[in-house]
Protein backbone atom coordinates (compact mmCIF):
# COMPACT_ATOMS: atom_id res chain seq x y z
CA UNK A 1 0.00 0.00 0.00
CA UNK A 2 1.09 3.68 -0.51
CA UNK A 3 -0.33 6.97 -1.85
CA UNK A 4 -0.58 7.56 -5.60
CA UNK A 5 -0.68 11.21 -7.02
CA UNK A 6 -2.62 11.53 -9.66
CA UNK A 7 -1.00 14.74 -11.26
CA UNK A 8 -3.43 17.99 -12.79
CA UNK A 9 -1.16 18.60 -15.37
CA UNK A 10 -0.64 15.31 -16.69
CA UNK A 11 2.91 15.21 -18.38
CA UNK A 12 4.17 15.24 -14.87
CA UNK A 13 3.43 11.88 -14.93
CA UNK A 14 2.14 10.13 -11.68
CA UNK A 15 3.62 9.91 -8.74
CA UNK A 16 4.21 7.38 -5.72
CA UNK A 17 4.73 7.87 -2.04
CA UNK A 18 5.24 4.72 0.27
CA UNK A 19 2.69 4.14 3.21
CA UNK A 20 4.75 5.40 5.76
CA UNK A 21 6.57 8.57 4.32
CA UNK A 22 3.70 10.47 3.06
CA UNK A 23 2.46 10.39 6.75
CA UNK A 24 5.92 11.44 8.20
CA UNK A 25 6.10 13.94 5.30
CA UNK A 26 2.87 15.44 6.74
CA UNK A 27 3.95 15.79 10.23
CA UNK A 28 6.61 18.12 9.34
CA UNK A 29 4.49 20.34 7.35
CA UNK A 30 3.48 21.59 10.79
CA UNK A 31 0.30 22.75 10.43
CA UNK A 32 -0.45 23.20 6.60
CA UNK A 33 -3.41 21.55 6.65
CA UNK A 34 -5.87 21.07 9.02
CA UNK A 35 -5.60 17.47 9.95
CA UNK A 36 -1.72 16.29 11.75
CA UNK A 37 -0.66 13.25 12.38
CA UNK A 38 2.06 11.90 14.93
CA UNK A 39 3.41 8.42 14.52
CA UNK A 40 -0.35 6.46 14.13
CA UNK A 41 -2.27 9.12 15.68
CA UNK A 42 -4.27 12.05 13.85
CA UNK A 43 -6.01 15.35 14.43
CA UNK A 44 -8.29 17.31 12.61
CA UNK A 45 -10.95 19.66 12.50
CA UNK A 46 -13.94 18.19 10.34
CA UNK A 47 -15.81 20.80 8.42
CA UNK A 48 -13.35 23.77 7.94
CA UNK A 49 -12.15 22.16 4.81
CA UNK A 50 -14.58 21.36 2.40
CA UNK A 51 -12.39 18.67 1.18
CA UNK A 52 -12.86 17.30 5.24
CA UNK A 53 -16.61 17.29 5.41
CA UNK A 54 -18.38 17.57 8.74
CA UNK A 55 -18.89 13.58 9.31
CA UNK A 56 -15.42 12.68 8.15
CA UNK A 57 -14.14 10.71 10.96
CA UNK A 58 -10.57 10.23 9.52
CA UNK A 59 -8.58 12.86 7.36
CA UNK A 60 -9.44 12.19 3.87
CA UNK A 61 -5.67 13.88 3.20
CA UNK A 62 -4.45 10.44 4.31
CA UNK A 63 -7.40 8.19 3.01
CA UNK A 64 -6.30 7.37 -0.28
CA UNK A 65 -9.94 9.06 -1.24
CA UNK A 66 -8.90 11.28 -4.14
CA UNK A 67 -8.40 14.38 -1.91
CA UNK A 68 -7.22 17.48 -3.69
CA UNK A 69 -4.12 19.27 -3.26
CA UNK A 70 -4.23 22.85 -4.89
CA UNK A 71 -1.41 24.29 -6.95
CA UNK A 72 -0.61 26.79 -4.40
CA UNK A 73 -0.77 23.68 -1.83
CA UNK A 74 1.89 21.82 -3.94
CA UNK A 75 4.11 24.33 -4.37
CA UNK A 76 4.17 24.66 -1.04
CA UNK A 77 4.77 21.24 -0.24
CA UNK A 78 7.11 21.31 -2.53
CA UNK A 79 9.41 23.73 -0.90
CA UNK A 80 8.77 21.94 2.19
CA UNK A 81 9.98 18.73 1.12
CA UNK A 82 12.84 20.14 -0.22
CA UNK A 83 13.83 22.39 3.00
CA UNK A 84 13.73 18.77 4.69
CA UNK A 85 16.11 17.54 1.95
CA UNK A 86 19.00 20.00 2.78
CA UNK A 87 18.57 19.73 6.52
CA UNK A 88 18.46 15.80 6.52
CA UNK A 89 21.70 16.26 4.10
CA UNK A 90 23.11 18.33 6.88
CA UNK A 91 22.60 15.35 9.53
CA UNK A 92 25.52 13.38 10.87
CA UNK A 93 24.74 9.92 10.87
CA UNK A 94 23.25 8.58 14.18
CA UNK A 95 23.82 5.50 16.11
CA UNK A 96 21.71 2.63 15.25
CA UNK A 97 21.11 2.03 19.19
CA UNK A 98 20.29 5.25 20.39
CA UNK A 99 16.44 4.78 20.75
CA UNK A 100 16.42 4.37 24.48
CA UNK A 101 12.34 4.55 25.07
CA UNK A 102 13.52 5.80 28.90
CA UNK A 103 15.68 8.38 27.90
CA UNK A 104 13.75 11.87 28.44
CA UNK A 105 12.58 13.66 25.29
CA UNK A 106 15.06 16.35 25.94
CA UNK A 107 18.19 14.45 25.80
CA UNK A 108 16.88 12.69 22.65
CA UNK A 109 18.76 13.43 19.41
CA UNK A 110 16.90 16.26 17.39
CA UNK A 111 16.82 16.03 14.47
CA UNK A 112 16.72 12.66 13.80
CA UNK A 113 18.04 11.91 10.37
CA UNK A 114 15.77 9.60 8.23
CA UNK A 115 16.46 6.51 6.10
CA UNK A 116 18.33 7.45 2.80
CA UNK A 117 15.79 6.74 0.46
CA UNK A 118 12.89 8.85 1.99
CA UNK A 119 15.74 11.35 1.87
CA UNK A 120 15.37 10.77 -1.96
CA UNK A 121 11.98 10.20 -2.93
CA UNK A 122 11.50 13.48 -0.83
CA UNK A 123 13.84 15.17 -3.26
CA UNK A 124 11.86 13.68 -5.97
CA UNK A 125 8.38 14.58 -4.82
CA UNK A 126 10.08 18.43 -4.60
CA UNK A 127 10.90 18.64 -8.38
CA UNK A 128 7.59 16.56 -9.14
CA UNK A 129 4.98 18.65 -6.99
CA UNK A 130 6.18 21.84 -8.90
CA UNK A 131 5.42 20.53 -12.08
CA UNK A 132 2.21 18.92 -11.11
CA UNK A 133 -0.23 21.91 -11.20
CA UNK A 134 -1.60 20.28 -8.08
CA UNK A 135 -2.91 16.55 -7.85
CA UNK A 136 -4.98 14.27 -6.04
CA UNK A 137 -4.26 11.17 -3.83
CA UNK A 138 -5.05 8.14 -4.42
Amino acid sequence: MGYDFSPVHEEAGSFHMGAFLWPHFLEQCGWYFLAASKGARYFFVAGQDERMPEDDTYPRLMSNDGFLVTEEEAMVLARIAHNYVIMQQGLEDQPEDDHDIFKPAALEIWPRKVRDDWVEKLEEFSVWARKSGGFEIY
